[in-house]
């Protein structure tokens, strides 16, 4: 009798079981609380957040340790001393200091090649999503692709100054690509930074609206463009690297003149104000060939070349 009772009670359950799991309504058959990649970037709103994250990396003064890349390049430099609490504070930046800095300092080298390089990948999903955005005008395409062409070539300046021989990578990789990159040259590198550059330079606005400061405008491109020339060191192409990349409009160094005047008033009145100030104190000993007028000369080339 009992065996019968859990026979019909085991019936019962298989019974109840099979018309549970036969309704639709008890199947979730879409991930809850994940994004996949697969099915982002189909807004306009999303493909601006894909934009934000590509120039996130810029900010950052923390990776695996404090590693803000003004500082350590100014540590670096002899304008400024390391300086912290004792000559352990922050090992990396004391070794930047000293000139000991190596493969296995702790921190700095992989924390510059993290920030750059997940710039880079954020860059590249950009630059594969942005033209099948749903709803994304075809304007606003052209400038978000130009904008990822610029930071791509922003970070690669920075890692081919800091590293020399880098991977270079202009896709998004599988994962069983990423082990397989081989290091490229400099001079390959810079060819890459000068067609990225080039081609966002005529889809940049020449300007932005106060409440886009921080994006890329064309005349920031035009800037690195020189600079990047500059860095080559190839004495035939310095003419190259101060004029304009296009047939019409300023030069380089005049359009980064233009912009630090009209962004930074104050910077370029003290930045005009120092270089006067040096060029007062500037010995004039007989035997040099620089005379007090030729001085003179150059500080009100300066102060007109500032305020034009």
């Amino acid at each position: 009798m009992k065996t019968t009772s859990y026979l019909y009670l085991l019936f019962f359950a298989g019974c109840l079981l099979s018309v549970i799991s036969c309704k639709k309504s008890f199947l979730n058959v879409n991930a809850e609380g994940t994004t996949l990649e697969s099915n982002y970037y189909s807004s306009p709103d999303e493909a601006f957040a894909g934009l934000v994250a590509a120039y996130n990396p810029l900010a950052w003064t923390v990776v695996s340790s404090y590693a803000p890349k003004m500082v350590l390049l100014s540590a670096a430099s002899d304008e400024t001393y390391a300086g912290g609490g004792s000559a352990t504070d922050n090992p990396g930046i004391q070794a930047w200091n000293n000139y000991t800095l190596e493969a296995a300092t702790p921190n700095v080298p992989p924390d510059l090649w993290s920030r750059n390089y997940t710039g880079i990948y954020r860059a590249n999903v950009m630059l594969e999503k942005t033209g099948n955005v749903p709803g994304l005008s075809d304007d606003l395409k052209a400038r978000y692709i130009a904008e990822m062409k610029f930071l791509r070539a922003y970070y690669y300046f920075d890692l081919v100054r800091e590293f020399g021989n880098i991977p270079l990578i202009t896709t998004v990789l599988q994962s069983n690509e990423s082990y397989n990159q081989v290091q490229v040259k400099p001079s390959t590198v810079y060819v890459q930074i000068e067609k990225d550059l080039n081609d966002a330079i005529p889809n940049l606005p020449a300007t932005v609206a106060a409440a886009e400061n921080g994006r890329v405008t064309k005349g920031a491109a035009q800037a690195l463009l020189g600079k990047a020339i500059i860095y080559q060191n190839v004495a035939s192409r310095m003419p190259e690297a101060g004029r304009p990349s296009t047939t019409a409009g300023p030069s380089r160094f005049r359009t980064g003149s233009m912009w630090l005047r009209s962004t930074c008033p104050v910077a370029a009145s003290a930045s005009t104000r120092v270089i006067s100030r040096a060029l007062r104190r500037r010995p004039t000993p007989s035997s040099h060939r620089y005379s007090r007028s030729w001085i003179a000369r150059l500080r009100s080339s300066v102060t007109a070349w500032a305020r034009s």
